[in-house]
């Protein structure tokens, strides 16, 4: 019975030790393009632990196939992130002069005292700012990155497939889509979407080759690669951990970078990994997976939506995307636009139009108020009303 559904048992604290001092650690395409997102402390506190594990370590071609395509795009969006955030704060205090402006002396006695504040606050943010993008770019000038990944991964990656076996493996890439079978299906906004499966291949081939259990980390966290249980991530799903037992009589295990990072603390209680820094590597992780939504969200070729099921998760999206406004993580100006796009993408479907109007009326109000906390909060709760009307 255990060796037969495996992946559907959870391993035992024994089995989770064995994995940790023996296996491959396999690293995916997002958590190394995620080095050229953190900040020095965390980068170096997770490079510290892969310096441990280096002989151990390997990556699929495809993940470095994928990391070659997308580095330099990456290292772009990073250049240009403290410029635009910048622009954005100079904003922010310029409104709030002007709101100032507009206020008579008998109704606020320190204006004066607040317009110097401001003013030095200012000074001192854009200093801050422009001391870091200089950091940045002399980061980006060198691609520290890319030296580590030649150092720790050069002769630690996999081979490309032949023609036939690449062809084979789109193929099954094909059939699991249409099948809704782990993983990739759930990329099918991509062009080439044979992607996930081929590194899965390449880990199956590697676990029979090798005989030894995988550690695999990814920052994807989609449900073709996660077993998510009420909103939470409950680990790898079953069936691929079930498929993997079959064909390497190895074990696989699947986590996030934070899960991993926590974990080796665990395990060799050797590093002392601040809060700060793990707070940073889940702060990256969610910001790449709402990147990843909202690509999807913002493609011209929308696929019609199928089911209501879909439309509660995009209504779920926009309640996200608020939450994030009241907790700071999100400014108000994107959320609207968000908001906007995936109000768009609905209405592409017709049998949807009223909860589109309904959405439009709801945007309006959350500007006229200028997203206050209360508006917003409001506008919770009507997503809410809509998701229990559908489903109904």
């Amino acid at each position: 019975m255990k060796t037969l559904f495996k992946g559907y048992i959870p391993y035992e604290e024994k089995e989770k030790e064995q994995i940790w001092k023996k296996s491959l650690v396999v690293l995916d395409t997002n958590v190394i393009l995620n080095f050229y997102r953190y900040s020095k402390e965390t980068r170096n506190e997770i490079w510290k632990i892969l310096g441990d594990l280096e002989e151990r370590l390997w990556i699929p071609y495809q993940v470095g196939y994928e990391y070659f395509k997308n580095k330099e795009m990456v290292i772009a969006e990073v250049e240009t992130s403290l410029p635009n955030a910048k622009k954005d704060v100079e904003k922010y205090l310029e409104k709030a002069r002007k709101i100032l402006d507009g206020m008579a002396k008998k109704d606020i006695q320190c204006k004066q005292k607040i317009e110097e504040k401001i003013s030095r606050t200012e000074e001192e943010v854009i200093e801050l700012m422009e001391e870091e993008q200089k950091q940045q770019e002399q980061f980006s000038q060198k691609d520290i990155v890319f030296e580590k990944v030649i150092e720790w991964l050069n002769g630690r990656c996999g081979e490309e497939a032949e023609e036939k076996t690449l062809q084979e493996i789109k193929k099954e890439a094909k059939r699991r889509e249409e099948n809704k079978i782990p993983p990739g299906y759930c990329d099918r906004k991509k062009e080439e979407n044979f992607g996930d499966y081929y590194i899965f291949y390449d880990m199956i081939e590697k676990a029979k080759r090798e005989k030894k259990d995988v550690i695999f980390i990814t920052d994807d966290e989609k449900e073709d690669w996660y077993w998510i249980k009420n909103g939470q991530k409950c680990g790898g799903r079953p069936e691929l951990l079930n498929e993997f037992f079959k064909k390497t009589h190895q074990r696989l295990y699947i986590c996030n970078t934070k899960t991993f990072v926590k974990r080796y603390q665990q395990q060799y209680k050797e590093n002392d990994i601040s809060d700060k820094v793990i707070e940073e590597i889940a702060d990256v992780s969610k910001r790449e997976e709402t990147q990843e939504v909202l690509k999807f969200y913002g493609k011209a070729r929308m696929r019609p939506y199928a089911s209501d099921k879909k439309l509660i998760e995009h209504i779920r999206y926009m309640k996200f995307v608020l939450r994030n406004v009241l907790l700071g993580e999100e400014s108000w100006r994107w959320a609207l636009r968000k908001i906007e796009k995936v109000s768009n993408c609905i209405l592409k479907e017709r049998r949807y139009e009223r909860y589109h109007g309904k959405i439009l009326m709801l945007v309006d109000e959350l500007e006229k108020q200028a997203g206050a906390q209360e508006a917003i909060m409001k506008a919770m709760g009507k997503l809410d009303v809509m998701i229990m009307e559908i489903q109904r």
